[in-house]
């Protein structure tokens, strides 16, 4: 199991930093697919370079994907634009980072930004939920033991997970969020910005769900919950690591740039 595990005070950065995504999610009701709208708004609306692109999923018949389960939330439009891109499916919006991450002041910023462009184009009714995932690779090495790296206390019968190949997922509630937690070694991963990592995967994403507000009232307030969101992400992805997996990771604090 994953045994709690926190620690004194958590570092701003990290010198080898292992994030290979980042993006924050909100589902939600809306009068018209969001992925028919919010395209071309944002494009008239986004300075700079914007490039729009239709997926796969957005080929099938919109009562397909409204009555599969699998379906929901799923991406019909990728749009790149800046450093950033931009997912909008039949209701849902997600915004991601390209790597290098900016940390998060500036990630907030495009986020708040984004949102704020959402709450103007005035097609949503009501909200499901709001997220932030965070994934990570740590580099581990062939024999390297699980528990040098995570706090992971596992075994099945007389077997105890070392560094046999794994993969677990769990939920954890943690006061108002979810965290929807996936650790697995080997793992291979690939980023927004395309590349492909081989590692440990750490995945934390952190949903609020309960007791929404409004969606006016909630970009209102959207600045200090996503502050709240994640800080609640990084203590999971901290608690989660072991002390000395901190210290491989060349931790730096009192920074004025925040992971």
């Amino acid at each position: 199991m994953l045994q709690k595990q926190l620690h004194q005070k958590l570092p701003d950065r990290l010198g080898k930093e292992p994030l290979i995504d980042a993006v924050f999610e909100l589902r939600f009701d809306c009068a018209i697919s969001a992925a028919e709208i919010m395209p071309g708004f944002l494009h008239a609306k986004l300075g700079g370079s914007v490039t729009i692109e239709r997926l796969p999923v957005a080929q099938l018949p919109i009562e397909i994907r409204q009555n599969d389960p699998n379906l929901a939330g799923q991406p019909l439009v990728r749009i790149a634009w800046a450093n950033h891109l931009i997912l909008v499916g039949d209701g849902s919006l997600a915004v991601g980072c390209l790597l290098p991450y900016p940390g998060w002041t500036k990630f907030r910023e495009v986020i708040l930004q984004i949102t704020n462009l959402l709450k103007e184009a005035g097609i949503v009714r009501s909200l499901h939920r709001y997220s932030l995932k965070y994934v990570d690779m740590l580099s581990v090495q062939t024999g390297d033991s699980v528990s040098e790296w995570i706090n992971l206390d596992v075994a099945l019968g007389n077997v105890k997970l070392s560094n046999q190949p794994f993969q677990m997922h769990m939920q954890i509630e943690s006061g108002r969020y979810i965290h929807a937690l996936l650790v697995g070694s080997p793992a291979q991963a690939q980023g927004v910005d395309g590349i492909t990592r081989d590692g440990m995967v750490i995945s934390v994403d952190t949903m609020f769900l309960k007791g929404l507000p409004e969606f006016p009232t909630l970009i209102e307030q959207l600045r200090d919950r996503l502050d709240d969101l994640h800080s609640t992400n990084k203590q999971m992805f901290f608690d989660c690591l072991t002390v000395d997996a901190v210290t491989k990771l060349e931790p730096e604090y009192g920074t004025s740039v925040l992971i």
